[in-house]
């Protein structure tokens, strides 16, 4: 076959440009990418170094990340150890019959903050303060969720010790 020079130049320029314009896509993909990366890193990092005991699940209620906080509250040593435990199995028995599940806490909250009574690893009680919500997709569609816990139980006894304060003073002016 013989081929005319122009259109073999004019070939070769279409496809130079094409390559030209699939390198930028894939250029302009690689960074979007990279930005996304980056903010991935910087969320878990926050949530890394976050006070408070933070897990996240799938919607069936399965744990998939849990923070350091969280473990160090519930005296895990490893993620691995709760990842993939039902958030259920966190909750004191009484609480159990409470809450079926961490959804019925966002249902019950409504963002607002839920004292209850959970395990550690060991199987003792504790008291937290549990903030949840529900973790979406792009379109609105509820995908998990994320509950945030601090421990209260120093408060709770502290409570607990002054209103046992408190009663024994009105006891005692009562013997007076």
């Amino acid at each position: 076959m013989i081929f005319n020079g122009a259109c073999s130049k004019m070939t070769r320029k279409s496809t130079y440009k094409e390559l030209e314009k699939e390198v930028k896509e894939v250029n302009k993909e690689s960074t979007e990418r990279r930005l996304v990366e980056e903010e991935l890193n910087t969320v878990r990092a926050a949530l890394n170094c976050a006070a408070n005991g933070v897990i996240v699940t799938d919607k069936k209620g399965r744990i998939k990340y849990a923070n350091p906080a969280f473990l160090r509250m519930f005296e895990y040593e490893f993620q691995k150890e709760v990842t993939g435990k039902y958030a259920a199995e966190l909750f004191a028995p009484q609480e159990g019959r409470r809450f079926a599940d961490i959804e019925a806490i966002i249902d019950k909250s409504k963002g607002e903050t839920e004292e209850v009574q959970l395990l550690r690893k060991d199987g003792t009680i504790f008291h937290v303060e549990i903030s949840t919500s529900i973790i979406t997709d792009s379109e609105g569609h509820g995908v998990g969720r994320m509950a945030s816990f601090v421990d209260i139980t120093e408060r709770k006894q502290m409570e607990k010790a002054l209103k046992e304060s408190s009663e024994k003073n009105k006891n005692e002016s009562r013997l007076s």
